[in-house]
């Protein structure tokens, strides 16, 4: 059998309390296990922060990183640090 290429799919979160569990759990559900999940947070001021690492800590296919300091960067510089994160 073929193995199956390794997948990274980024996320870029800023105070996405409300939405994060959704859009982690969809990636969970996947049938293609063979994937990775970069989650990149760009400061949030919510419960973002908590939620995504519970979820890290649970699935070791999900990977939190954070600008220093957890500033706030902003889109492109958090899609950027997700991409150098990427397998």
């Amino acid at each position: 059998m073929k193995k199956q290429p390794l997948i990274s799919v980024i996320v870029a979160s800023y105070n996405y309390a409300k939405y994060i569990k959704e859009t982690l759990d969809s990636l969970i559900r996947q049938t293609n296990k063979s994937f990775e999940v970069i989650v990149v947070d760009d400061g949030s001021r919510d419960q973002s922060l908590p939620i995504i690492e519970e979820y890290a800590n649970r699935f070791k296919n999900i990977k939190l990183y954070t600008h220093p300091s957890n500033q706030n960067r902003g889109l492109a510089e958090t899609v950027k640090l997700g991409i150098e994160k990427s397998n």
